[in-house]
């Protein structure tokens, strides 16, 4: 079994606004999948409940809006017709509206993988033949159909049977001249990898990994201290403490910095 994860850049700004709208629409107003689904189709697996928020998108994304770019002694206006809004509290829900289609029509033509996706962290799991297989096809049609531009040279393949291996194995050689044009390094991930953000793979590189973001989390946490508004001090107790270890807390009106208990890690 292999674990197959996409790279997708700059997506939230990116992704092309016509299939967000023909999701929630459920009808093509352009041709999908190579030319599978035509204009004017139904649209597989549509994101039809969104349909009550759809006057709201279309008033915000149908028509070009104009950003104001300044430097010094200069401005620019710049037409936006890509990506969802900065700041827009549907945005993540739109971008996943836009994608969700095209995975589910995908896995139906790959039947014998699993796509696991968050957002624009897309991983598919199979047989090492197969999970390539689909990635390759995801790639090439991410970019034709939403404008998603993938760094292959950043995405990886991760088999945990070669975590042993200093080297990957004839079969990976094998198997990459297949896809000449969705290359994979897994030489990065033989001991390891990161799955939508938690380390999987042999205890060094777990053990590692926690480590290096239980320093990051130190290093941040006294900035947290110059927080003198009560409301944002409320709200980041309460938002990210659970997802850390265990905090003491002084007073907030007394220079409120938040320490780590010495011996616990996440």
């Amino acid at each position: 079994m292999a674990a197959a994860v996409s790279d997708i850049t700059n997506g939230f700004n990116e992704i092309a606004r016509q299939p967000i709208l023909d999701s929630i629409a459920g009808i093509a107003s352009i041709a999908y999948d190579g030319n599978r689904i035509l204009p004017g189709q139904a649209l597989p697996y549509p994101c039809t409940p969104l349909a009550g928020i759809a006057p709201f998108v279309a008033g915000a994304y149908l028509n070009r809006a104009t950003a104001r770019y300044s430097a010094p002694n200069d401005v620019h206006f710049i037409d936006v017709t890509a990506g969802v809004q900065q700041g827009d509290v549907f945005g993540s829900t739109l971008f996943c509206a836009g994608l969700h289609p095209l995975l589910c029509r995908l896995m139906d033509r790959h039947p014998d993988v699993r796509c696991i996706a968050y957002a624009d962290n897309v991983t598919f799991i199979g047989k090492l033949s197969l999970a390539w297989a689909a990635l390759d096809e995801f790639n090439k049609l991410a970019l034709e159909d939403l404008k998603l531009r993938i760094i292959t040279s950043e995405s990886l393949i991760h088999v945990p049977s070669w975590r042993t291996l200093d080297e990957p194995p004839a079969l990976y050689h094998e198997v990459s001249a297949r896809f000449p044009n969705t290359p994979l390094d897994c030489r990065e991930t033989l001991q390891g990898f990161k799955f939508l953000g938690a380390p999987l793979g042999i205890d060094s590189f777990v053990t590692s990994t926690l480590d290096a973001a239980v320093a990051n989390i130190t290093s941040e946490l006294p900035f947290f201290g110059e927080l003198t508004d009560g409301l944002l001090h409320y709200r980041w107790r309460t938002g990210l403490r659970p997802h850390l270890p265990p905090l003491r807390f002084r007073p907030p009106r007394t220079r409120c910095v938040p320490h780590l208990q010495p011996g616990l890690g996440p």
